[in-house]
């Protein structure tokens, strides 16, 4: 029984694992990042979204947010809306609240338009205000199926799938939320795919000789 289509399927999973693992890892200093996790189902592997939240570190930046809960926060890209943990954010020339890729962060109304020379205050509810004037309040999700990457820190649901209000959860300033990729465990796990991986490519030399000398074999005994 020939080996070599065995190895190659066990080679082209074990190569998706260490692409995961390397976006994971490039990823790990990644405010609010959620690691991707390599699910096998039997036969291939496909991606899930590790959702669960990572430490809190202190910045002093007061356009700087985190959620403490499952909310996600929610930015705009081109009209198409994504969820982020990433919560460091800026005013813009215009005057917008935005994220570092210039997608505009929402409120429950919409765009958070906001005086850069005024402080910012924000409840722990969500609710900003400036000078003690209401400005809006920030729109949190969280998604009801499941979700895939949409670059960056930002998440994307899956086609047909919707959000729905977060609710319990607290919005705290001049803090971000660190990526939940633990690095050790990630380069610990790339380097035992990597190694089995290579292990495959012997495999397969092997195999290919084997099958080269009992070729010649034959052919001499004819």
């Amino acid at each position: 029984m020939p080996f070599g289509p065995i190895i190659v399927e066990a080679m082209r999973n074990d190569s998706t694992r260490m692409d995961v693992q390397s976006h994971n890892l490039a990823n790990s200093h990644t405010s609010g990042y959620r690691a991707l996790i390599p699910v096998h189902d039997g036969s291939n592997f496909h991606t899930a979204i590790n959702q669960m939240a990572a430490h809190h570190r202190e910045t002093g930046n007061p356009l700087d947010f985190t959620i403490e809960g499952d909310g996600y926060f929610v930015v705009d890209r081109n009209g198409q809306k994504l969820m982020t943990r990433n919560g460091s954010f800026h005013i813009d020339r215009e005057g917008y609240l935005v994220n570092h890729d210039g997608f505009r962060v929402q409120s429950q109304s919409g765009d958070i338009r906001l005086n850069p020379e005024a402080p910012v205050e924000v409840d722990k509810d969500g609710t900003i205000r400036q000078s003690q004037a209401l400005v809006g309040k920030f729109m949190m999700v969280k998604p009801t199926g499941n979700v895939r990457q949409a670059g960056g820190a930002c998440l994307l649901h899956e086609e047909g799938k919707d959000w729905t209000a977060a609710t319990g959860c607290e919005v705290h300033n001049a803090r971000v939320e660190h990526s939940n990729v633990n690095p050790l465990t990630e380069m610990t796990d790339f380097l035992s795919v990597t190694r089995t991986f290579e292990l495959g490519q012997k495999a397969l030399h092997v195999e290919g000789d084997v099958n080269r000398k009992l070729t010649e074999e034959v052919g001499r005994t004819r």
